[in-house]
């Protein structure tokens, strides 16, 4: 069993691993594109660091999903208002918030997303507004179907592993029915064969007694009885 679970974490783990890349890359090589489209917008030091940042935490979700959901969510929130172009980094807290749902920390995952909502929320209840309310509902839609999807997948991997202990425990369960079978079966032969073997040394014990009484006065008598010794001998030797 707990060789099954260690292979799993670890397919579990390369997977996400490969994930995370695949997020990561996608996610620099958008940010890259957009620098590039813009030449004449001058880079500062948080149009690269923030995007580094968030990177980073979606690399150490599975390690840190709290930790991660924190750091993504608020290196993304400070990105957009302070940074020169606006890349695609707004993914990234969506992933940590499925990671940290999926590993269980669902009440962590749905306080930092309301915290990040009610914070757009503020930035944009003033005179200039970067999100409209079409885009601020779709956020939040985004935000309640990565919490439910990873909480969601949480509760299929429980299921799974629920039933796989289950069909193992049912698989002991009927390989102990079957060594109990086979220790009764064992046993009635037993049995049998102590009572086979019992009758046969008793008669060879009465046929004895009976050859060694007539052997001088009735040798035909003492001839039967050893005959039937050896019949009955043979018999044993062959239960």
């Amino acid at each position: 069993m707990h060789n099954a679970d260690t292979v799993e974490g670890m397919r579990r783990m390369r997977a996400s691993t490969m994930t995370s890349l695949a997020i990561v890359s996608v996610t620099v090589a958008g940010i890259i594109v957009t620098y590039f489209m813009r030449p004449d917008v001058p880079v500062n030091v948080l149009d690269v660091l923030l995007p580094l940042v968030a990177v980073i935490g979606v690399l150490l979700r599975e390690r840190w999903p709290v930790g991660t959901l924190v750091v993504v969510t608020a290196a993304t929130l400070a990105y957009y208002p302070w940074s020169s172009l606006d890349g695609p980094l707004v993914f990234l807290p969506f992933v940590a918030l499925y990671t940290a749902a999926e590993h269980g920390h669902l009440a962590a995952a749905i306080a930092t997303g309301a915290t990040a909502l009610f914070v757009m929320g503020l930035g944009e209840a003033g005179e200039v507004r970067h999100v409209d309310d079409s885009t601020f509902m779709m956020i939040t839609g985004w935000v309640v179907a990565a919490i439910a999807a990873g909480s969601v997948s949480r509760n299929r991997r429980a299921y799974l592993r629920e039933a796989e202990q289950r069909l193992r425990e049912a698989e002991q369960s009927r390989e102990a029915e079957a060594r109990r079978r086979a220790g009764e079966e064992r046993l009635r032969i037993a049995r049998e064969l102590h009572d086979v073997l019992g009758h046969n040394v008793s008669m060879i014990n009465v046929q004895a007694s009976a050859a060694l009484h007539g052997l001088k006065k009735r040798p035909q008598d003492a001839e039967r009885a050893l005959r039937a010794i050896k019949e009955t001998s043979k018999e044993t030797l062959r239960e």
